[in-house]
């Protein structure tokens, strides 16, 4: 439908003509944002002609004796007969108000044109139903060398130029041909539309016409955003040249993004708010390739609304806005294109090619979004990223052999059979399901024998002698060995898979060793604050190389004190506990550990006969170094106490033996304060 359709007239009566002071116009303000621009330098396609439209050229600078205002084109505009010139849609018309917003578009006047000559300009708003608001137009007449300007709401299209004698108080004259720049502002005046319509010459200087209309019907509430800008009327025998077109916006729009709460409010902003969001224009494309129907769309916006709880609950500023929009419609894109890989497959090979393209990028931007999330504090939001099965296999396929490729698409096409995926939850899930693909393998004389989707799945199937492998990642679980001595668990490489206890377990311990000469290797763990890191009430376990945080008690042997422990533990790192070590039993070797900053007991012991030495212990606040409860003495020469200088007393309890102590962190000298002999 073209505007001719559209337009609807309002009487002179219904609306207020009122003058602005002068003032000189820029280019394009601070704030403001172009939403469309249309140079012509190479092509006339935004505009549209024909039939009853008029035409539209495009000409190379210098054509009729015009030099093009920017650039080396215009274009020239004529009037159909009868009918009227050609229109713009500014880019596509919008039902939404978002802020001030204009257009501004340069047209060359020449004095010189006959007598009654001329043309009107308009452009219009839309309802916020989508539907034709109202035009505002500018009327140039030329008489006797004279070009006279004024603006209004009405039309008279196919017919002539508004005479001069009928033009309002408001009009003014221009005597100088030229380029001037026709700049329309829409903007809220307490409430109410107003319009303000300003021409000014390209070349500088003061406007030359300037004027605002309103009405009291235009509640802003009611009013959408831009509709067209049309030459309804052009008697001009050579045509009008015209350049440089412009649609732009306020920028703003952030109270809107951090008052959305829901995945539906926030899609509907990304479709309204776009433009003075200022999104980038390949990403919105990116987003905007994505089918509604899977789910993708929504995961944009989702990802909008969830990312708030990086910056406090609310954005501070639109850059934050455009970042977390650019990454998720990139991310939400490649999954689009995963999707499609496997689903439009016909055969194991063009499967395992989507797999191998796509899933490295899709993991970097996982691992990203993991690390994003916990370096902002938010642990459990970081977990629940990282564990789900989709994250595990981007994980697993980034850096997968060609083999495990090949064999994970055969699975998929078999699983898909003739119908679709349509999602990655899905395809992952579908993936996982492979043996190959269980992050947990169980191997038995070095041969997998299974697969496992959790460490206590595989633990609670190994028998004595096996060996669990445990993929990088996280795994939300707590893990208990009891029934099978001898069992040896250990990261699959050298990066540490996350064990996140869970809450509700009543023996309250993140990973519980009862069984005999269990090996425990190469973890991080954490958990509840009230947990146990690792706990071992069994006998000759092995824990070496992990890494514990965020428990009550690192690491606690809690067997009888009278019998014989005989664990080694070795090489961990224990951070933000209240207690780091704590033997309850005796015979147990505790050497190379990192105790940081605990709150009440870096080391504590119930029982003597331990052997500890050659560890870095340290404290924070009133934290004790080193604890003997009544009946034991607790031996700790030979470590470090975060200086070269024996404890003071008040940082131990009981019976503590600290000399010889360490002098550097790696103990490769002690002392016992003994000062070194005089040489005569």
């Amino acid at each position: 439908m073209g505007p001719r359709v559209a337009l609807a007239f309002a009487t002179a009566a219904a609306l207020v003509l009122a003058m602005l002071v002068p003032t000189t116009a820029a280019a394009l303000e601070d704030g403001r944002r172009a939403a469309f621009a249309e140079g012509f330098e190479t092509g006339t396609d935004t505009w549209v002609s024909g039939g009853d439209y008029g035409t539209i050229t495009r000409v190379t600078s210098g054509t009729g004796a015009v030099v093009s205002a920017s650039g080396a084109a215009h274009a020239v505009v004529r009037e159909s007969q009868p009918g009227s010139g050609p229109y713009s849609r500014l880019g596509g018309y919008r039902d939404t108000w978002v802020g001030t917003w204009g257009t501004s578009l340069s047209i060359h006047l020449d004095p010189a044109w006959a007598s009654g000559a001329g043309f009107d300009y308009s452009v219009a708003a839309s309802d916020s139903d989508g539907l034709h608001r109202r035009d505002f137009i500018f009327h140039v007449t030329s008489d006797e060398g004279v070009l006279h300007i004024d603006a209004s709401n009405n039309s008279d299209t196919g017919g002539a130029p508004k005479p001069v004698a009928s033009m309002s108080d408001a009009s003014r004259t221009v005597e100088d041909a030229g380029w001037y720049r026709f700049d329309h502002v829409f903007r809220d005046q307490d409430g109410k539309l107003a319009v303000d319509l300003v021409v000014t010459p390209v070349a500088g200087g003061d406007a030359v016409f300037s004027t605002t209309r309103t009405t009291e019907l235009d509640d802003i509430a009611a009013v959408g955003g831009n509709r067209y800008a049309w030459f309804t009327l052009i008697e001009v025998i050579d045509g009008l040249a015209i350049d440089d077109h412009v649609r732009w916006v306020t920028e703003g729009g952030l109270d809107a993004v951090n008052g959305a709460a829901t995945t539906t409010t926030m899609m509907e902003l990304i479709r309204t708010h776009r433009e003075v969001l200022g999104l980038d224009a390949a990403s919105l494309a990116r987003h905007d390739a994505l089918p509604l129907g899977q789910g993708r769309q929504q995961a944009v916006a989702a990802a909008l609304v969830g990312a708030k709880l990086l910056v406090g609950g609310s954005y501070t500023t639109l850059a934050q806005v455009r970042e977390v929009f650019d990454f998720a419609a990139a991310e939400e894109h490649t999954k689009f294109e995963l999707i499609n890989a496997i689903d439009q497959a016909t055969a194991v090979a063009e499967i395992a090619e989507g797999l191998s393209t796509h899933a490295g990028p899709l993991a970097a931007m996982r691992r990203h979004s993991v690390q994003t999330f916990r370096d902002a504090g938010l642990t459990a939001q970081a977990n629940e990223l990282e564990s789900n099965n989709y994250a595990r296999m981007v994980f697993r396929l980034a850096d997968a052999s060609p083999s495990l490729v090949t064999t994970v698409a055969e699975g998929l096409l078999a699983a898909r059979g003739s119908g679709k995926f349509l999602g990655v939850v899905q395809i992952a899930d579908a993936a996982m399901a492979l043996p190959v693909m269980q992050p947990v393998q169980v191997l038995r004389g070095g041969d997998v024998v299974a697969g496992h989707g959790s460490i206590q799945s595989a633990v609670s199937a190994a028998v004595a002698g096996d060996a669990i492998t445990v993929a990088a990642g996280t795994y939300l679980e707590n893990v208990r060995v009891d029934h099978v001595d001898g069992v040896t668990i250990r990261a699959a490489t050298d990066e540490r898979p996350r064990i996140v206890g869970v809450d509700g377990n009543s023996r309250r311990r993140v990973v519980d060793i009862g069984a005999s000469d269990v090996a425990f290797l190469g973890f991080e763990i954490s958990g509840p604050s009230n947990y146990v890191g690792i706990a071992i009430p069994g006998t000759n376990a092995t824990i070496v190389g992990n890494v514990i945080s965020d428990v009550v008690t690192g690491i606690q042997t809690n067997t009888p004190s009278d019998r014989e422990g005989g664990n080694t533990i070795t090489g961990n790192v224990i951070d933000g506990t209240s207690v780091g070590i704590s033997l309850q039993n005796r015979g147990s070797t505790v050497t190379d550990n990192d105790v940081v900053g605990a709150t009440l007991e870096a080391v504590a012991s119930s029982a003597s006969g331990n052997t500890i030495t050659g560890n870095r212990f340290s404290v924070a606040g009133a934290g004790k170094l080193a604890v003997a409860y009544a009946g034991a003495t607790l031996d700790v020469a030979r470590n470090w106490w975060g200086s070269n200088a024996r404890p003071s007393d008040a940082l131990l309890s009981g019976d503590v033996v600290v000399s010889p102590w360490c002098t550097t962190s790696s103990c490769v000298a002690v002392t016992d304060g003994t000062p070194p002999p005089v040489i005569a």
